[in-house]
């Protein structure tokens, strides 16, 4: 089960990250639709989508080397 997860967590977590930031995109393009409301909201979310994909990169490269060895 562990193995599993380890796997599939981090493809979890890019996709999860890539959707939020298309929102936090077309929230730049078409505010009036609501999608964030508010300028803290937006950098918050930003940032956590940042750390999310750069963490699901590391532990992806971290299985991929341990898969290799």
């Amino acid at each position: 089960m562990r193995c599993f997860l380890e796997r599939i967590l981090p493809h979890l977590n890019i996709a999860l990250s890539a959707a939020l930031l298309v929102v936090a995109v077309l929230h730049l393009f078409n505010p009036m639709m609501g999608f964030l409301n508010g300028r803290p909201a937006f950098v918050l979310i930003v940032a956590a989508c940042v750390v999310s994909l750069t963490n699901a990169v590391t532990s992806y490269v971290r299985v991929r080397k341990r898969n290799r060895e």
